[in-house]
Order: structure tokens, then sequence, then C-alpha cells
């Protein structure tokens, strides 16, 4: 069984289109960043939901474990702004080299930034101590070793985010993404053949970030080259964002700008 099927037989990977959704999103980041890691201030996240400016420009996707219906993760991609200052995305805000990189090379129009990676350590600790049996048929009927299961997903659990940011980039019609991330982020995407441009700066916020970019068709491509079982599990077998094309060259405003349905 490969690493794509095995995932799916965990995980699903849903879009928040509703408020129901978006709130289990918020919820989840509440649990993250404030209560886990400490990274933001309780107080001023009310209704242990923790959210900012940048959502109402942003879409998000959650990380559903399919036996237990629990949501696991979550992530949003940050929407550029054409006519306000640094396309309103805080990558570009705090990176004076992702400013000042040439439009030919990370088009402000079609740049979005991943952010707000996010899994629950305590989903992590109870999928790891068997408190969320694999029920899958062939588990059960002794086909596939569970043990086994468990050894190949749990490291890749962020997989499944990854997913969300390239459906999400490919329905927004984007092409390159940003992202600013910890030290050990960039090393495990790159592990998994998801090397990003450095910018060469070390951001200080909440620790060490490193600001990243990269064209999306040109990473799934040195994806598929280096790690195919990767590629497999985050496009889906090309479902999600086919090896030899860019998102649809369509017009339709409506898939940037209805973020929040009811």
């Amino acid at each position: 069984m490969g690493l794509c099927e095995i995932y799916n037989n965990y995980f699903d990977v849903v879009r928040c289109n509703c408020d129901a959704t978006l709130k289990e999103a918020f919820r989840l980041r509440y649990q993250v960043y404030c209560v886990e890691t400490g990274f933001e201030d309780p107080a001023a996240n009310p209704g242990e939901m923790e959210r900012d400016a940048f959502d109402e420009h942003s879409l998000h996707s959650l990380l559903i474990h399919r036996q237990s219906g629990t949501v696991a993760g979550c992530v949003r991609l940050i929407l550029p702004q054409e006519h306000q200052a640094d396309y309103a995305l805080p990558a570009r805000q705090v990176s004076p080299v992702l400013r000042d990189i040439d439009e030919a090379v990370l088009p402000g129009a079609t740049s979005a930034e991943a952010s707000r990676f996010a899994i629950s350590k305590e989903f992590r600790k109870r999928l790891a101590d068997g408190l969320y049996p694999d029920n899958n048929e062939r588990v059960l009927n002794g086909e596939v070793d569970e043990v086994d299961n468990h050894k190949r997903v749990l490291p890749n659990m962020v997989l499944g985010l990854i997913r969300g940011v390239f459906q999400m980039a490919y329905e927004a019609e984007q092409t390159h993404l940003i992202t600013v991330i910890e030290p050990f982020l960039y090393r495990r995407l790159s592990s998994l053949g998801l090397v990003f441009t450095k910018t060469g700066e070390i951001i200080e916020y909440h620790g060490r970030r490193i600001p990243n970019y990269r064209g999306i068709t040109t990473l799934l491509h040195d994806a598929h080259a280096k790690q195919p079982d990767v590629w497999e599990t985050i496009t889906e077998y090309g479902q999600v964002w086919p090896l030899d094309g860019a998102p649809h060259e369509r017009h339709n405003p409506t898939a940037r700008l209805a973020l929040h349905t009811e």
C-alpha cells in the first residue's frame, strides 16, 4: 500500500466553506498557538478562537481524522490584495527582501502566503498512543500492519496540510507560494522534496523564522522527481495540481472573493 493510500485511510483534507468549519480552524489555532505554544495571548483571542486581520482575505482548510472525526490540524492561505501595501501579506511586511524581488520572479498578484500550519500536540500524542485506532478493513482483516501504518503516517501528518495549501492555491489561481517558517519546518519540507528559495534573512518572530518562496509548478516538479510518493500524497496523484499544468486560465472573481460562504 502506497503512502497516499495509507494517508487517505487516516485523514481527510476539508476546505472551510462555512462559519462552522471556520470556527473549528480558529479553535484549533487557539489550542496550538495560545495553549500549547504560548505564541499568542489568550486574552486577545476571546471565545477560545485565535484570529487576526489576515483571515478576512484568506482561505482555510482542516485536517480531519477519519475514524474519530477529530480536527487534527489546519492551515490557511492568505491571498494577495493587489491594491494594498505589500499586497496585504504579512511575509512581505516583515521581509525587505521579499518586497524587493522582481515581479517577473515573484508576481505579486498571484503569490499567496501559506501560514498557520497547526497540528495539535494533544492529537498527535493520542494517535501515537493508539487511542485513535485504524479501523480500515484491510487492517482489521490482518492484511496490513497497523503499527507500520502509524510509523508511516505520524511523521508525515503535515502532508495533508500541504495538500490543503495546493488545493486552495489552485482554486484561487495562485502561481507562487510565500512562507515565513521555523528552520525545522523548512528542513522538514526540504526532506520531503519541497525545497523553497530562501531570501537569506532570519526574521525574529516568536523565535527564528526563515522567509522563502517558490513557483508552485516548479516546486511540485522537483518533488515529483525527488520524492514521488510525497508528490502522490500532496497532489492525490495529480488531481489537486496536475504535474504538467498551472491553475486554469480563467477569470473567475468569485473563486477569490467568496472566502467565507454561509
